[in-house]
């Protein structure tokens, strides 16, 4: 059960993490193409904050899951 739960977790986060980044990537380039200021750079924020979450998630998951099952 628990090698099901840590699949299943880690190939989630990755694509939901990702799917978000493109989805706040294209929402940026649509603020920018209006000009909205505000709306630029609240997306390029959250557009890198969730590309930096779905590269070290499942890196730092794997770490934690080594360090585990190597007690």
């Amino acid at each position: 059960m628990a090698t099901f739960l840590h699949g299943f977790a880690q190939q989630l986060i990755f694509p939901l993490f990702m799917i978000l980044c493109f989805y706040f990537t294209l929402t940026y380039f649509h603020h920018l193409k209006t000009g909205d200021d505000r709306g630029i750079k609240n997306t390029k924020w959250a557009a890198v904050v969730c590309l930096a979450f779905a590269l070290v998630a499942p890196a730092l998951y794997n770490v934690i899951t080594f360090m585990i099952m190597m007690k």
